[in-house]
């Protein structure tokens, strides 16, 4: 049988040993909770960052869609001014509405 004095040398080392890894829980948990944190943050930086590309991507789509219909209408002008066909006319925008079966 174990006597008195190690049983309380025993109990001693648990509680010594259950302190520190109660400690080491807490220390592990803080660092978890800071880096959700700066996880978190990297997340939010990143939606802002998508939602910025995806609304410059739109302005573009439109700008470029003003741009082709402006150099379509000067194409046409020309045509009419010139009177000639669209398939004469030297302009990329009278060739590709040949291609795609306009006349």
């Amino acid at each position: 049988m174990l006597d008195q004095k190690t049983l309380e040398a025993a109990f001693e080392q648990f509680n010594a040993v259950s302190g520190q890894l109660i400690e080491a829980y807490n220390q592990l948990e803080a660092q978890v909770n800071v880096l959700n944190a700066q996880l978190d943050e990297a997340n939010n930086q990143l939606r802002k960052q998508r939602d910025e590309n995806a609304a410059l991507a739109e302005r573009l789509q439109r700008l470029l869609e003003v741009m082709l219909k402006r150099a379509w209408l000067s194409c046409r002008r020309r045509v009419k001014s010139e009177r000639k066909t669209r398939r004469q006319l030297p302009c990329w925008a009278g060739r590709v509405a040949v291609r795609r079966g306009r006349k």
